[in-house]
């Protein structure tokens, strides 16, 4: 199906957004992440160019969790039983997404490092509960199998 013009493109995007956060229990606790990370990026004022690393390596894993969460629908649409090709590509998914958040956390270490003392037991406690809240949400697979109004 293939959109009209720039509104619908973007409506598509954001409607692709709205489904992933409702979806998948890993892209919400990485938008959790991304969240706090920002936050402590201006509160500490790490700086422009840290900033735009930070944003960098935030766009990095997020857009491999939608190229996996993309992939794991098709390929559940296309062989709905369990197939080791499938298992292998999404496995294989997995890692490239383990692997850019590896790489996120080292850059994040990298940045924070020295910032870390400033920290108090109330951020880090709020920290944790903004990061586990989205875990505990259930996933609503209903959104995917609607069409909506497209």
């Amino acid at each position: 199906m293939k959109n009209r013009n720039f509104l619908q493109s973007l409506k598509s995007g954001f409607r692709g957004l709205y489904i992933a956060y409702l979806t998948q229990r890993n892209f919400r606790i990485q938008v959790s992440f991304a969240i706090l990370v920002l936050y402590f990026g201006f509160k500490f004022n790490v700086g422009i160019m840290n900033i735009i690393i930070l944003l960098f390596t935030i766009l990095l894993v997020l857009s491999f969790e939608l190229i996996n969460a993309s992939i794991e629908f098709l390929s559940d649409k296309i062989e709905p039983k369990y197939d080791i090709l499938i298992k292998n590509s999404k496995d294989i998914l997995a890692g490239l997404v383990l692997l850019a958040s590896i790489f996120s956390v080292v850059i994040g270490f990298i940045i924070f490092f020295k910032y870390i003392k400033y920290l108090t037991y109330k951020s880090i406690i709020l920290s944790l509960i903004i990061i586990i809240l989205p875990a505990l949400i259930k996933s609503n697979n209903d959104i995917i199998k609607k069409r909506g109004d497209e």
